[in-house]
Formats: structure tokens, C-alpha cells, sequence
């Protein structure tokens, strides 16, 4: 559960950082071609383990942005997946854990013999 200063974080349209985060890495620079590096540095809340994502973009304005990842460690890894005990909706074609009724790929009924 989310520390009052990260929930405050949280509801805040310009978020500042709260004393209680700490840096867990050197800073990632990404390089979009033909722009300057995106800065990018992970912290974590002491008190109640909540992991951040700080972007800074030279080419924005202020072009600063938090996102809260909670409890996962990167943007690949969300914590906000479904449980396995969630119950599916049941709608063919929507993706879902426990999900029976996905529809199987055409070129997979007749054996893998479809031509592309």
C-alpha cells in the first residue's frame, strides 16, 4: 500500500519527489535517432517500496514525468497483470487468463498447411 507522500505523488498533475526516494541505478540514457538522449532513472520509496520511473526530456519543455510502477521493477514487468483467480469474461476473441473461448488461428485448423 502506497506511503501518504506517494500517494500524494500519485494525484499531483506536476509531481515533485518526496524525501524518502531513493535512486536504485545510474541513470539510462535512451537515444532516439536524430534527438538528444531521454534520461531515465528508477528510484524506490523507503518507506512503503514504491518503485518510480523519472523521464527527462531535453526537447520538452519541463519535459519531466514520473510514472509509478508500484510494486513492479520495470515498465515490462507491471505488477497491474490479472490474477489467475480472476474469472474470464467468456467473449470470444478477448484475451484473458482463463480464458477458454480465444478463437484459434485459421491457418492453424488445417493442419499449418495456409498459404501467406
Amino acid at each position: 500500500m502506497p506511503c501518504e507522500a506517494c500517494t500524494t505523488m500519485r494525484t499531483m498533475s506536476d509531481p515533485v519527489a518526496h524525501g524518502e526516494l531513493v535512486e536504485l541505478h545510474k541513470p539510462t540514457k535512451l537515444r532516439p535517432l536524430g534527438r538528444p538522449a531521454i534520461v531515465v532513472r528508477q528510484y524506490r520509496c523507503r518507506l512503503c517500496k514504491t518503485n518510480w520511473l523519472l523521464e527527462c526530456d531535453p526537447v520538452q519543455a519541463g519535459g519531466t514525468e514520473w510514472l509509478c510502477l508500484d510494486g513492479a521493477s520495470n515498465i515490462l514487468a507491471p505488477s497491474s497483470t490479472r490474477q489467475p483467480t480472476a474469472v474470464a469474461t467468456g467473449r470470444a476473441g478477448e484475451a484473458a487468463i482463463g480464458n477458454t473461448a480465444i478463437l484459434p488461428n485459421p491457418a492453424h485448423c488445417n493442419g499449418g498447411g495456409a498459404l501467406f
